[in-house]
């Protein structure tokens, strides 16, 4: 970074890779611009080498690793005055290493990725909610990195029928357990096909006095 500016409290600072240009306070904002951390607000260079990240993460890794064996020695320092219990308590810790770094940064790309998606769509944020959303987040991350989203065609199509044949499958069991006893309301709402011919019915069953 070089810097261009100061003032009381704050540099204007330029990017080396990129040549953006931006207010800094502290050290935060240079490591979120090279990809180290998040900061909201904050654009990443989309020059920098990735083994200039990767150097940041270690050196990061390496400050946190240091402050833990500091905190080691000062808990030792009171354990050989008696205070054995802090002393056991500090030996617990465990040294970081880059590989949490790395996990942290990869769970903030993804909780932006899904921002994103929720954005750009328009849906409701109250979608990350769904238990179907999180059943899907939860199917991709067992099938693992290889998995490839399909075309929006077999929503449309195959996707659509399956799903309609399983729901009408529970509809009807529902029906043979429960309403033929109670009686009932049915509220419908659907999707039509790639015809647009009406096809898929999630169904309300609100059984009678209820």
């Amino acid at each position: 970074m070089k810097v261009l500016q100061t003032s009381k409290k704050n540099c204007l600072v330029k990017c080396n890779y990129c040549d953006k240009q931006f207010w800094i306070g502290s050290g935060n904002r240079i490591r979120a611009h090279l990809g180290v951390e998040n900061i909201f607000g904050v654009a990443k260079c989309s020059s920098v080498p990735e083994e200039v990240v990767v150097r940041f993460m270690q050196a990061e890794a390496d400050k946190i690793s240091r402050n833990a064996e500091m905190s080691k020695k000062r808990a030792l320092d009171i354990a050989t005055k008696g205070d054995i219990g802090s002393f056991a308590l500090a030996s617990s810790s465990k040294q970081p290493k880059i590989t949490t770094v790395c996990d942290k940064q990869k769970k903030a790309e993804v909780d932006e990725a899904v921002a994103r998606m929720c954005y750009s769509t328009g849906v409701s944020f109250n979608v990350v909610n769904n238990k179907h959303f999180r059943e899907m987040c939860q199917k991709i991350g067992q099938y693992g990195p290889t998995y490839q989203v399909t075309s929006d065609y077999p929503i449309r199509t195959t996707l659509l029928q399956k799903e309609y044949d399983r729901m009408s499958r529970r509809v009807d069991e529902f029906h043979n357990e429960h309403l033929s006893r109670t009686g009932g309301t049915i509220v419908s709402d659907g999707w039509s096909d790639a015809q647009r011919r009406p096809l898929l019915n999630f169904l309300l069953v609100t059984p009678a006095g209820k």
